[in-house]
């Protein structure tokens, strides 16, 4: 009778500090979005960090950063093992450059060559780009940061021709 009352109450005193769940921390992602500002920038960059109630904060940084940080070869609270993803990703790190292309249908400043844009519209991406966007993470437009494995996978889609051509005909 001792030895089953014993257990009882090691079950009862043992067992919600066995059970217990890990404390929940932030985690942190690098993106980006495409957005033009007062001084020419079409795209921004930044260190996301999504709380664990869902709530998120932006921590802006230049192109440099962003760049260094992707490589591993920045400290990075983003990417604390240092992968260069890059190379992980297979993207060509000049390939960020045209991520303007895909809310515009011509660069929106003065330029000396004549690139053009993928967007439908002149100013916008059309509704469908809008909603084939959506799988990348702009769940609430263009201006809305994507990060972590999306925002790498839109560059390493982006440098395909073919991808080019689909979204600029949707």
């Amino acid at each position: 009778m001792k030895l089953k009352l014993l257990f009882i109450l090691s079950i009862l005193f043992i067992a919600p500090y066995s059970f217990a769940q890990k404390p929940k921390v932030a985690k942190y992602y690098l993106g980006y979005n495409i957005i033009e500002n007062g001084s020419g920038e079409l795209v921004h960059f930044g260190i996301i960090r999504i709380s664990p109630d869902g709530s998120t904060k932006v921590t802006y940084m230049d192109k440099i950063n962003f760049f260094l940080q992707a490589a591993g070869e920045q400290e990075s609270i983003a990417n604390k093992e240092k992968i260069n993803y890059w190379k992980y990703y297979k993207v060509n790190a000049k390939t960020v450059m045209q991520l303007w292309k895909l809310k515009y249908a011509e660069y929106p400043y003065e330029r000396h060559d004549d690139t053009k844009g993928w967007a439908g519209l002149k100013y916008s991406a059309s509704q469908n780009q809008l909603r084939f966007l959506r799988k990348y993470g702009f769940n609430k437009g263009i201006t809305s940061f994507i990060y972590g494995e999306k925002c790498f996978q839109l560059l390493y889609d982006i440098q395909n021709p073919e991808w080019q051509y689909q979204y600029s005909n949707l």
